[in-house]
C-alpha cells in the first residue's frame, strides 16, 4: 500500500531560477511534502512561488508583465532567464524549463521539456493551486476574481474545464471578428449561427460544472465537524442560477437568442455584451446571519480558508494527488488552530505544499509536521535540517 501511494505522489524535487526577479541564481532541492520559505518581507519568498506558478498560468499568479520577471527588468538578460524544475510524477522524473523570448518587441513565455520523455502538456501531469494574501479580499473584489478561484478548483478535478473556457473565449473572438466586417451574406449568417450555438453549448457545460462544485463544497461544509464557521456557497447570477429550475436545452436556446439579438451592437463596440459564462457566487455566514462580504477582514480570511479546507477534503475523496499547493503568507495573523487544520488535511492528502511566512512559528520543532518540512531561510539560503 505504501509503495502504491508513493508512486502517486507528485512532487517538485529541484527548482533552479536564473535572473528571475531578485534572484540572480537560486537552487533548491527538497524531498519533503512541506517546503517552508521564511525571512523578512521583500527578500523574494513570493517570487519563488510565482516562478512555480508560471507552469500553469500565462504570466504567473500576479498576472505580471513578463519583462518584469527578468532580473532588474533588463531585457538584455532574457537569454539567461530561466525556471528549471525537476518533478517526480508517477515514479518518473520529468524536467521542465520555462523561458522567455522577445518577438516583435513583445516578450513571450515558452515551456519546454528537457527530454522528449512525454507527449503531454504540464496540465496533463499535475495541477498547481494557490492561495494568496490578496484573496483575503475575494468577497469584496470583482466577480471575475471569484470565478477564477472557482474555475481553478474545478480544473483540479476536471482537466477539460479550462479547455472548455478557452474554447468558449476563442469562439467569442471569432464571432467578434466576423461581426466587425459583417455582411448579410448567407455564409456569414450560417457561420455565426454555428459559432453561437457552440458557444451556448460550451457555456451550459461550464456552468453545470460550477454548480456541481458548489454542491460538492456545500455537502462537505454541511458535514464538517471542525470548529469552522457555518457557511454555504450560493450561485447568485448567470446560467448557474437558471440551471436550478430551467432545462439545459432551454437555456442554450435563450443564449443563442441573446447573442443573435446583440450582433449589431457587439460588432459596433467590438466586444460581447452578453457573456454567457460570466457569473458570480456569494457565501452566507449562518453564524453571523450575513453575506461573507459584510464580515470583518479576519472573518473573511477564515471563511476563505474554510472553503479551501473543504476543497482539500474533496480532492481526498476523489483520490486526486497530482496537485501542488502554493500558500503565500496565508498563515500570518491566523489562529494556530485553523493553521493546524489546514496543515493536517494537506498532510493526510499527501501532496506537496510550498509555503511562505516571515517566521518558522507555524511549523516549529514541537509541530507534528516538523519532520515533513524542508525549512529554507530565504535571506541566506541556509537549509535547516
Amino acid at each position: 500500500m505504501e509503495k502504491s501511494e508513493s508512486l502517486r505522489v507528485t512532487r517538485i524535487n529541484k527548482l533552479k531560477l536564473f535572473n528571475y526577479r531578485n534572484h540572480k541564481e537560486l537552487k533548491i532541492d527538497t524531498d519533503k511534502n512541506f517546503v517552508l520559505f521564511y525571512g523578512r518581507n521583500g527578500t523574494g519568498k513570493t517570487n519563488i512561488l510565482e516562478a512555480v506558478s508560471l507552469l500553469s498560468s500565462k504570466t504567473g499568479f500576479r498576472n505580471s508583465d513578463l519583462q518584469s520577471l527578468i532580473y532588474n527588468s533588463d531585457i538584455k538578460k532574457i537569454l539567461n532567464f530561466g525556471v528549471n524544475i525537476e518533478i517526480m510524477s508517477q515514479n518518473k522524473l520529468i524536467n521542465i524549463g520555462v523561458g522567455l523570448v522577445e518577438k516583435n518587441k513583445r516578450v513571450k513565455k515558452f515551456i519546454k521539456f528537457q527530454k522528449k520523455n512525454t507527449d503531454k502538456n504540464v496540465e496533463d501531469i499535475f495541477k498547481i493551486f494557490w492561495v494568496l494574501p490578496n484573496m483575503n479580499n475575494l468577497f469584496q473584489s470583482k466577480s471575475k476574481d471569484r470565478r477564477d478561484f472557482i474555475d481553478a478548483m474545478i480544473s483540479s478535478l476536471d482537466r477539460t474545464h479550462n479547455k472548455r473556457i478557452k474554447t468558449y473565449e476563442n469562439l467569442q473572438r471569432q464571432r467578434i471578428s466576423i461581426l466587425k466586417d459583417f455582411s448579410t451574406k448567407k455564409s456569414n449568417i450560417r457561420w455565426l449561427d454555428i459559432i453561437e450555438r457552440e458557444m451556448a453549448s460550451q457555456a451550459v457545460v461550464i456552468s453545470e460544472k460550477r454548480m456541481n462544485l458548489y454542491d460538492l463544497l456545500n455537502q462537505i461544509l454541511d458535514d464538517q465537524i471542525e470548529q469552522l464557521p457555518r457557511i454555504k456557497v450560493f450561485a447568485i447570477s448567470g446560467i448557474e442560477e437558471q440551471l436550478k429550475n430551467v432545462p439545459a436545452l432551454t437555456i442554450e436556446e435563450e443564449i443563442c437568442k441573446q447573442l443573435t439579438e446583440n450582433r449589431k451592437i457587439d460588432g459596433l463596440i467590438g466586444k460581447t455584451r452578453y457573456s454567457a459564462i460570466s457569473s458570480d457566487f456569494k457565501v452566507q455566514n449562518f453564524e453571523k446571519n450575513t453575506d461573507a462580504r459584510n464580515c470583518s477582514t479576519g472573518e473573511q480570511k477564515v471563511i476563505l480558508l474554510s472553503i479551501f479546507f473543504s476543497f482539500i477534503k474533496m480532492l481526498k475523496k476523489q483520490d486526486i494527488k497530482e496537485i501542488i499547493f502554493l500558500l503565500d503568507d496565508i498563515f500570518s495573523n491566523l489562529d494556530q488552530r485553523y493553521a493546524e487544520l489546514i496543515l493536517r488535511s494537506l498532510s493526510e492528502l499527501n501532496v506537496q505544499t510550498w509555503i511562505t511566512d516571515i517566521e518558522m512559528k507555524i511549523i516549529n520543532e514541537k509541530s507534528i509536521f516538523y519532520n515533513q518540512t524542508k525549512f529554507i531561510n530565504i535571506e541566506d539560503i541556509q537549509v535547516k535540517k
